[in-house]
């Protein structure tokens, strides 16, 4: 497996899950705790077929504790330790412990695996053996198991997105918990599980936490299936999703060296960079991902939204390609009412043709509930000039939910908006949320 990628510089709202670039996370050995096998790279530890995905400082104070070989580390020790640099209270060092207990827990065990001294500190109760690969057997590691049921549920989340119909987001993330829940050893379920979170973080104010389990959970994926494209594809899009640009590229770079024909993972590589405002790598990503799979207009909508930063008129040409495929796919699906990805593209598509009053027709198809594709009718509104219109809907589409304020920055259409001081107040309180 290459070395996993470092994350650097995050912000103080993510410092508190984001420490890899420590050596005490990305350097040290494996640890034999007990019956357990802890992983530091990766997080899990691991007990026959059992596998527990830990937070970074939890992590990071098992390690801690390790080393102490059974004597007490005091609570300030600890903190000094995983807590380097950032000032937190005595709580989060409590929830790091108690997740631990939870995650290790044996009840067939006399006590804790982590027990409390008190006004002392924590000591482990278990048997440590450091360096485990090199000083003692290492316990038989969980192989990755595939299933056809939680595969299909995978396949079904991933085109509810695509189709991206009015409770798409809720309905893809259902199917890939499921997909998860079913097969925990499975890395594409772990990974569309992943990719569903980070989505979900991305677009509903009030789960800013999935962001973060995300990340977990892709390198859980990983950890089982280094040989996969979609593994690393899905802990790029979700380290992306946290502004982790150049380890998300690394793990995008690996993906690609995996199979250069993973239409989802150019598809999401190129999502990844374009709200990185990277865009004639998004605009090439996207093309390629629209070449290796029809996937309607979204591969293709987004390539011509990148190129539109150029102003090179390009993002005509691939307006068009987007435009004959969203026909293509409206014949194919013409049921009356259906509200999906192609026809929401439909206006902001024509509108960057200069069709106006044809895009103004099919604005009338737009659906009025809380569908985060409604930001497509913004795009549209924005093109055709009606700004106070594209501002008014934009504000509707953040009061339903829709908080991605890094991609709405990011955006090149959006640009004609930026003079706007209704628009101004949105994307300042988005980046303050």
């Amino acid at each position: 497996m290459s070395p996993r990628p470092h994350l650097t510089g995050p912000s103080p709202s993510t410092a508190e899950h984001l420490a890899c670039d420590e050596p005490l996370l990305c350097d040290a050995p494996p640890v034999l705790v007990g019956a357990w096998r802890i992983d530091p790279r990766p997080r899990t530890a691991t007990n026959g077929s059992t596998i527990r995905h830990l937070s970074p400082r939890a992590t990071k104070v098992l390690l801690v504790l390790s080393e102490a070989g059974g004597d007490v580390v005091t609570r300030a020790e600890l903190l000094r330790r995983v807590w380097a640099g950032v000032t937190v209270g005595d709580e989060s060092l409590t929830q790091a412990i108690s997740e631990l207990r939870r995650a290790l827990h044996d009840p067939s065990a006399p006590h804790p695996i982590i027990k409390t001294i008190p006004k002392a500190g924590y000591r482990v109760t278990a048997d440590v053996v450091r360096d485990a690969d090199e000083r003692a057997p290492a316990g038989p590691r969980v192989a990755e198991t595939f299933s056809m049921e939680a595969y299909l549920l995978c396949l079904e989340a991933r085109q509810e997105m695509i189709r991206g119909g009015a409770d798409g987001l809720e309905l893809a993330s259902a199917l890939a918990r499921e997909a998860a829940n079913l097969a925990p050893q499975c890395a594409l379920a772990l990974s569309e599980r992943a990719i569903a979170l980070a989505n979900i973080g991305l677009f509903r104010a009030d789960r800013l936490d999935a962001l973060t389990d995300a990340v977990a959970m892709a390198e859980g994926a990983v950890a089982l299936r280094p040989d996969l494209s979609y593994t690393h594809a899905a802990y790029g899009f979700a380290l992306g999703a946290l502004a982790q640009d150049r380890p998300a590229r690394t793990a995008f770079s690996q993906a690609f060296s995996n199979d250069p024909n993973d239409a989802e993972a150019h598809y999401l590589a190129a999502r990844t960079f374009f709200v990185g405002r990277d865009y004639r790598t998004a605009m090439i990503l996207a093309e390629r991902a629209a070449d290796l799979s029809d996937d309607g207009s979204r591969s293709l909508f987004m390539a011509a939204r990148a190129a539109f930063a150029f102003e090179n008129g390009r993002h005509q040409e691939l307006g068009l390609k987007a435009n004959i495929r969203i026909d293509a796919a409206a014949n194919e699906n013409a049921v009356p009412g259906t509200r999906t990805r192609f026809s929401q593209a439909k206006a902001p598509v024509l509108a960057l043709l200069c069709a106006c009053d044809d895009a103004r027709q099919a604005l009338l198809a737009h659906p009025k509930d809380g569908n985060t594709l409604r930001y497509y009718a913004v795009l549209a509104r924005t093109l055709l000039g009606d700004i106070p219109e594209a501002v008014l809907l934009l504000e509707e589409t953040i009061d339903n939910g829709w908080r991605d304020g890094r991609y709405l920055a990011a955006e090149p259409i959006l640009k004609r908006l930026a003079s706007e001081p209704r628009f101004q107040s949105i994307t300042k309180n988005l980046a303050a949320a």
